[in-house]
């Protein structure tokens, strides 16, 4: 008997094979063999072929071979699996910094087609555009291992930074002889390839776009390059445009070396004469290396003037002055700046017109000129002749506007002026009026009328260039007196400028002191004023003729009482009677509903003052407004037979005034058998009674039932509502027609109209 125990060889026990346990080996009388047996556990790993130990440990009754406290014997478990197949994929795009001391990993992946039990082992060479060392780290050894039972590893290559502009760099991955695996048969599998980005950029940074330099200073920026030049490269700043007083220093070199340096450029602003900002344009020039006809920024530059600049032209003028009897005479202008000089000449239009004179009237019109004041300089002069009009107008002296514009912005231009004095006398005011003598007015209502005003003329011996204001008022003048008559308001006639006459209405009314009195006479005098002198007219008389005269006043021409009311009105004489004079109204035409007051007396004392008549309107029963007219009959001293205004008196009604005539019908109903009734119709007005007939025509005709066929025909009648009457009736006869038609009760139509305005007739039925 033997004790049999499997220790793992190289295959693994549980997992190349399943695991033996420890036993014992019986062996019958008569036995001389035994057998062990092994599960083998098949995989899919490419692996070595492996080994499995059996051992005897002890034997009962028999001894080891050998002699040995053991005895082993090996078993080989041979693999059936095929080697797996590599392949290389292509690294992501990697980009390059600007630090040679700094680098950034590209990363190639190597994959096998499924885990082996094997190291494999996978060596490679490099190519591509970019170069060893100078782009990326050279590694040592070419070779990546992928571990037993891994299935992919990395080729990693450090790529490397600069600061050249140049185009991106390829770096290729070609695998070599396999250990352990075979090359995947797919296409490109063995080999694979990467992007080294570039991230430099040519250009050349200029600091400033824009420079200013004070005029006799300097100022600078600075210029570097964008990336490391692959020769010296040569950086000419120049004025490419702009005012030849700026300056700019000379060329700058950027080596290899010295490349990521800013270099300076001074700018230079030289001292001129003229006041403006001059301006310019720095360009640079860019040659050398890659970097040669590269473009670069230009620096616009301001010079800020340190001279006061002008602002104004300022025009003057010689002579200033010239008669207005003078020949033509040549008139000097000059353009002067107010302060310093332009760089460029200045132009200065100059228009000759009217200022207080009148070009083409009180001068001969002037064609407008140009002075050109030129660059650098302060003035210039241009000349023109003025004719001066000689004229028989009193005006004051007049200036002619000498003006100018310019087109340069900034600059305004102060203008000039030439008088032209006059050399005419200062005219004279005569007044005179359209009636020297007016009648006199007693009260408001008679003073506007044409006898009791005069129209007062102011006018010039010669006109005058400004208006001429003359203020008229009127004074007493024997025998007149203050307390004679009232004056209207002073009048101001004004004679407008080059006219030579004005005129207006002075009012001139007489006090009522009820004498009749001898004529009197008042003085129109004028007050004259204009801005260039002139004479005072001489006074006028004015004759105010007395009119007092008899006369009886009644203060209403017409008059509106209440029915059941009163109204007044006055009367009052117009003249101081000789005896008692008798006014007595009366009614003289219209409605006996009005009534008027007695009879008024007036007296030599009492006769100024007004009396009052009341008029009295009767209550009637109609609805209509009554008139009359109320007139005066005069009696007594000088005032016999002397005629008086009537009043014209309009009663107002106050009773509602019917607007509608109702008929209706006695009996409403006949059988369609009866015999012909007599129908009675009564028109009544809806509400108080007329002063006048009221006719209302009647006809009865078809309803629902028929004239001629249901009934007999009925001829057309009238209804007259006498005068102060509500209502009144007629008749007419209604003759049935008896049929054997059985139908719904009919209705005889009774229509009533009118011709009186405003009355509307509402009609009436009688049903059969």
């Amino acid at each position: 008997m033997a004790s049999p125990d499997a220790t793992p060889g190289t295959a693994a026990s549980g997992a190349d094979y399943q695991a033996l346990t420890a036993g014992t080996l019986p062996f019958a009388p008569g036995d001389t063999t035994k057998t062990v047996s092994l599960t083998v556990t098949g995989d899919d790993l490419d692996e070595s072929d492996e080994t499995v130990v059996l051992r005897l440990s002890s034997a009962s009754g028999a001894t080891l071979s050998g002699g040995g406290a053991t005895l082993e014997g090996t078993g080989t478990i041979t693999d059936d699996d095929a080697a797996p197949t590599v392949s290389v994929a292509d690294a992501s795009p990697v980009t390059e910094g600007n630090d040679t001391a700094t680098t950034t990993n590209m990363s190639f992946t190597v994959t096998l087609s499924a885990a082996s039990g094997r190291d494999v082992t996978v060596p490679y060479t490099l190519g591509g555009t970019a170069a060893t060392d100078s782009d990326y780290t050279d590694p040592q050894t070419k070779s990546v291992t992928i571990s037993a039972g891994n299935t992919s590893a990395a080729i990693v290559i450090a790529v490397k930074g600069d600061t050249l502009d140049e185009d991106d760099e390829t770096v290729t991955v070609t695998l070599g002889t396999l250990t352990n695996a075979t090359l995947s048969t797919a296409q490109g599998a063995g080999s694979a390839s990467g992007t080294i980005a570039d991230d430099d950029e040519r250009g050349v940074t200029v600091s400033a776009e824009s420079l200013s330099v004070n005029e006799g200073g300097t100022a600078t920026y600075t210029v570097k390059l964008d990336s490391q030049p692959t020769a010296t490269v040569t950086v000419t700043p120049s004025r490419s445009s702009g005012d030849t007083d700026v300056t700019v220093s000379g060329a700058l070199t950027f080596t290899a070396a010295n490349w990521r340096d800013a270099q300076t450029v001074t700018v230079s602003a030289a001292q001129d004469a003229d006041a403006e900002n001059d301006t310019a344009t720095i360009g640079h020039a860019v040659t050398g290396g890659d970097y040669a006809s590269l473009p670069a920024d230009s620096v616009s530059v301001t010079v800020d003037d340190d001279d006061t600049a002008s602002d104004a032209v300022t025009l003057t003028v010689s002579p200033d002055t010239v008669a207005e009897s003078a020949e033509a005479t040549a008139i000097t202008v000059t353009a002067t700046l107010n302060g310093g000089t332009r760089s460029a000449a200045t132009p200065v239009t100059v228009a000759v017109g009217s200022g207080t004179a009148t070009s083409g009237t009180d001068f001969a019109a002037v064609t407008a000129f140009t002075i050109t004041i030129p660059a650098n300089a302060v003035s210039h002069t241009g000349t023109f002749s003025l004719a001066p009009t000689q004229d028989a107008i009193d005006e004051a002296d007049e200036t002619v506007a000498v003006d100018g514009s310019t087109t340069v912005s900034g600059l305004s231009v102060t203008d000039a002026t030439v008088k032209i004095t006059d050399d005419d006398d200062a005219p004279a005011v005569t007044l005179s009026l359209s009636r020297t003598s007016i009648a006199e007015a007693d009260d408001s209502a008679t003073a506007g009328v044409e006898e009791h005003k005069t129209v007062v003329t102011a006018s010039l011996n010669h006109a005058s260039s400004a208006p001429t204001t003359v203020t008229v008022s009127v004074a007493p003048d024997t025998p007149a007196a203050n307390s004679d008559y009232t004056l209207s308001t002073n009048k101001v006639l004004t004679i407008a400028a080059g006219a030579t006459s004005s005129t207006g209405t002075v009012t001139v009314t007489a006090v009522d002191n009820d004498v009749d009195a001898a004529d009197k006479t008042v003085k129109v005098k004028g007050d004259a004023t204009n801005a260039v002198g002139v004479t005072d007219p001489t006074d006028v008389t004015l004759t105010v003729a007395d009119d007092d005269e008899r006369g009886v006043t009644v203060s209403a021409e017409s008059l509106t009482v209440n029915e059941g009311g009163t109204a007044t009105y006055t009367v009052k004489l117009d003249s101081q009677p000789t005896a008692t004079v008798t006014v007595t109204p009366s009614r003289s035409s219209g409605d006996t509903d009005v009534t008027v007051s007695g009879a008024l007396t007036f007296t030599t004392s009492n006769w100024s003052g007004t009396q009052t008549v009341t008029v009295s309107a009767a209550q009637d029963g109609d609805a209509e407004n009554d008139t009359a007219t109320i007139g005066h009959t005069v009696t007594g001293g000088d005032y016999a037979s002397q005629s008086a205004d009537s009043v014209s008196v309009t009663v107002t009604d106050d009773e509602t005034a019917s607007d509608t005539v109702a008929l209706t019908v006695s009996p409403d109903t006949v059988a369609e058998s009866a015999e012909a009734t007599a129908i009675t119709v009564t028109a009544t007005l809806n509400s108080g009674t007329r002063s006048a007939t009221t006719p209302v025509s009647v006809a009865v005709g078809s309803g629902t039932a028929t004239s001629g066929t249901d009934f007999a025909a009925v001829t057309a009648f009238t209804i007259t509502i006498p005068a102060n009457t509500v209502s009144h009736t007629g008749t007419f006869n209604l003759d049935p027609t008896q049929d054997t038609i059985d139908e719904a009760d009919e209705t005889v139509a009774v229509d009533g109209s009118t011709t009186v305005s405003g009355l509307s007739v509402t009609d009436a039925t009688v049903k059969i």
